[in-house]
């Protein structure tokens, strides 16, 4: 009678690590690492080799010091967003949440890791709402000619629009997004129709907060200051009677003469729609 016989689960050989798992336990365990990052009171150790070869910049700043085993200062990021950082390094892969995707890009932009800045851009491209949409597009707007996520959010924009105002939180308090930023917007953006008036305002609020962060008085003169280019691509022919004779005409957003245009243009305008009525009674 043949018998066979059965390796137990114990006698199986053990199971190779992937590459990436191989990598991510020596970046984990520091085992022969000449180079230690020190982020605030946290050491990370790491290893020249593998750094330099992923981020030349970084191992460019390495090759400086010339000890066998360098501690090399970080002051601008958190020790975990580092790591993060390190960890595509060694394994070519990340954690990416709405935590620190924006540290992540802050860190991968410095040291010019461009898979990683595809990446983060990407992971942002699909988390765009409301709270976000500005911090994105503030950071997309600096990379425009090689990645998507600025033009998504310009895209988005109009359906958020009446939920958002232009300033951005930096850390510590609330500022207003950059003039450049706002203006590339407000020439770009396609509006949704009966938006034109929610912009007005909410470029209004724009350039009044932007007095405020320059110090400078809340007055008709210096709002005009602040929003300089940005006031000739607003479609006033779009706005309502009131916020012209209102607003439009406090601030002098527009000589005598176009507002008086706009006015007529809105009761030319207005008779059409009232003769358009009557004949459709009729």
């Amino acid at each position: 009678m043949n018998s066979k016989i059965y390796s137990s689960p114990k006698n199986l050989p053990p199971k190779c690590l992937t590459l990436a798992q191989t990598f991510q336990n020596l970046l984990d365990s520091g085992q022969n690492s000449d180079v230690v990052f020190k982020i605030n009171d946290q050491d990370i150790r790491a290893h020249k080799l593998i750094v330099s070869t992923r981020a030349p910049k970084l191992g460019a700043m390495l090759k400086e010091s010339p000890s066998t085993e360098d501690y090399i200062q970080i002051t601008d990021c958190k020790p975990e967003d580092f790591k993060c950082f390190l960890t595509f390094l060694y394994t070519d892969d990340c954690c990416i949440s709405s935590a620190n995707v924006e540290q992540l890009t802050d860190i991968a932009i410095k040291w010019d890791v461009k898979p990683l800045i595809r990446k983060c851009m990407t992971f942002m491209e699909n988390q765009i709402d409301v709270p976000s949409i500005l911090r994105y597009a503030t950071i997309g707007y600096g990379h425009r000619n090689e990645y998507n996520l600025y033009q998504k959010c310009v895209n988005m924009l109009p359906d958020l629009l009446p939920d958002i105002n232009f300033i951005v939180n930096n850390g510590s308090k609330w500022v207003p997004i950059s003039y450049e930023l706002l203006l590339d917007i407000v020439q770009n953006c396609n509006y949704i129709d009966g938006l034109e008036e929610t912009l007005f305002y909410k470029i209004l609020h724009w350039a009044k907060k932007e007095c405020e962060h320059r110090k400078l008085s809340v007055t008709a003169h210096n709002i005009r200051l602040a929003l300089g280019n940005i006031t000739e691509y607003i479609n006033y022919n779009l706005l309502s009677p009131e916020t012209l004779a209102t607003v439009v005409y406090k601030y002098q957003f527009l000589s005598s003469e176009l507002l008086l245009e706009c006015f007529c243009k809105l009761a030319i305008e207005e008779e059409a729609n009232i003769q358009g009525s009557i004949t459709a009674a009729v």
